[in-house]
């Protein structure tokens, strides 16, 4: 029973120790790992100038029914043409990406069938330049007809420079100029013709009124 409290005081010693020991520090936690902001997606704009290119050019596949000379460059570009109007204003990157293939294909077929067409344009103008020649419209109507003739060196100059639809729109002006400056000679020739007839119809008069003159002065002198 006398060792009881010596056993007490050394329980107390313990807990004493085991008071002052402090716990160990936690680890550190790790970081949150830093979030990438998302960017925000900026709105496309419509693809118009693309779109408007697309359609000219299938209006002068259609106007000069080049069509028929590169039939699957055609169909392939009619193809892509619809894929980017039904996504026109709703997704206008897959509009104007397929726009723009649609413009390469319409291309082709048209660098395909330009040669034939220039060549049957050029025959156009020169059948109106020869129209104009024969009754010398050059000299009448100067100004049309060097019109004309600057249209088509326009027409043969946008050939050169691969300026293929500029180069049909000159032709086209350059027949009509020529066309114009006839039909203005023609008129005015005409014009001349006629003011020649009533001159000639007024000289015949005055000839017969003088011979009916002189036909009385005689039968007074008789």
């Amino acid at each position: 029973m006398k060792q009881l409290p010596k056993l007490v005081t050394v329980l107390i010693a313990l807990l004493v120790v085991l008071a002052c020991q402090t716990a160990p520090e936690a680890p550190p936690e790790d970081p949150a790992p830093d979030v990438a902001a998302v960017p925000d997606v900026p709105d496309v704009p419509r693809p118009e100038a693309e779109r408007s290119q697309a359609q000219e050019l299938r209006a002068t596949i259609e106007d000069y029914e080049l069509a028929a000379y590169a039939p699957d460059d055609f169909q392939e570009g009619e193809a892509l043409f619809a894929v980017a109007e039904g996504a026109y204003e709703t997704d206008n990157v897959t509009a104007q990406r397929n726009y723009l293939s649609a413009i390469e294909s319409y291309t082709r077929v048209i660098d395909q069938g330009i040669d034939s067409i220039s060549e049957r344009k050029r025959d156009e103008v020169q059948d109106a330049k020869d129209q104009a020649d024969e009754i010398r419209a050059r000299v009448t109507q100067t100004d049309v007809y060097d019109g004309a003739q600057s249209d088509w060196d326009a027409a043969e100059d946008h050939l050169g420079d691969a300026r293929y639809l500029d180069a049909l729109t000159a032709f086209d002006e350059a027949r009509e100029g020529f066309l114009t400056a006839y039909r203005r000679a023609s008129d005015a020739r005409q014009r001349a013709q006629r003011a020649l007839e009533e001159a000639d119809g007024s000289i015949s008069d005055s000839e017969r009124e003088i011979e009916g003159l002189q036909e009385d002065m005689d039968a007074e002198d008789a």
